[in-house]
């Protein structure tokens, strides 16, 4: 017999790996229904390709919310950066590992003055991080001047 309260053996791993189980279902069900469309290469790479800025943003967003405050400057740090890597190979001609490599550096710096102002000086998480990304998003139509940049940038 278990404890009081508690859940069954089977629910806790359903919970725990029922959307796991629901994405197997889904690409085998896909595969099986469209197999010349869905189950090739060229399609996972595509998936992947769309997902992959997900997969990069997901831990930034999900620390946050492990010790319950909100990151709601994710988004705007990630625009900060591509902004940046655009400019610098585009506008400045550094060469893309470098300035890939500076992007990520201050994207850090960014989540850091985030963490020091929310911790340090005891301002809300959510409010922090909502002004913040408005100010980043600012930073971002002032070094870009409102304007796509998109001449210059190598081949990917």
């Amino acid at each position: 017999m278990g404890r009081p309260g508690a859940s069954p053996e089977g629910t806790s791993r359903l919970a725990r790996y029922g959307l796991v189980l629901i994405l197997i279902g889904l690409v085998v069900g896909f595969s099986l229904a469209r197999p010349s469309s869905f189950a090739t290469v060229e399609n996972y790479r595509a998936i992947l390709n769309n997902q992959a800025v997900v997969v990069l943003l997901a831990p930034a967003a999900t620390l946050p919310l492990i010790v319950g405050e909100f990151d709601l400057s994710v988004a705007s740090v990630l625009g900060v950066a591509q902004a940046l890597v655009t400019g610098l190979c585009a506008l400045q001609g550094l060469p893309v590992g470098a300035a890939v490599a500076l992007a990520v550096l201050i994207g850090g710096l960014l989540g850091l003055i985030n963490g020091v102002v929310i911790v340090k000086l005891e301002i809300n998480a959510f409010v922090t991080t909502l002004a913040s990304g408005t100010v980043m998003g600012g930073l971002v139509v002032w070094y870009t001047g409102g304007a796509p940049v998109y001449e210059g940038v190598p081949a990917s």
